[in-house]
């Protein structure tokens, strides 16, 4: 398959997860639809003022484009993107599961080598019975069960 269509069709599978998603979270169909309308822009968009002001002379094509400045907000603008940035990476440059196992034959419809993942992460992180992932993964489960303190409501309590 071509890279084109390779990221048209995660582009796509994205955006109509993304969507799908707000009718799971939120209350009732006008909230869903509203959040839905924000996303697709019906209510402009708008950056805080601190990123615009170290735009140039992009903040004044971006304003001829409907984008608005706000006041304050940039600090945690900055933190959620840079959020989301990170888990792109770690989606987009690391192995899938089935990657990782790939040793082990995880599923029965799945083909070795198939799915192309950078040859460096492939290496390093596929998994294998030994000390090392016995390790991480004692620290994952750790991690795990001290995070259990923060409770929060299952989502599908809503349905």
């Amino acid at each position: 398959t071509s890279s084109l269509w390779s990221f048209c069709s995660i582009t796509l599978t994205f955006v109509a997860v993304c969507f799908a998603w707000v009718f799971f979270r939120a209350s009732d169909l006008t909230r869903a639809t509203t959040i839905v309308q924000g996303m697709a822009a019906v209510y402009g968009v708008g950056l805080p003022e601190s990123i615009g002001l170290h735009l140039g002379g992009l903040r004044a094509v971006l304003e001829t484009y409907g984008v608005t400045f706000y006041l304050g907000g940039g600090t945690r603008f900055l933190q959620t993107y840079s959020w989301v940035l990170l888990a792109a990476v770690i989606t987009f440059a690391l192995p899938n599961t089935q990657q990782i196992m790939d040793k082990f034959e995880p599923a029965l419809d799945y083909q070795s080598g198939r799915d192309s993942a950078p040859a460096l992460s492939v290496r390093y992180l596929t998994w294998s019975p030994d000390l090392k992932w016995a390790v991480w993964i004692g620290v994952i489960l750790v991690a795990s069960l001290l995070l259990l303190n923060r409770p929060s409501e299952f989502l599908y309590f809503q349905f």
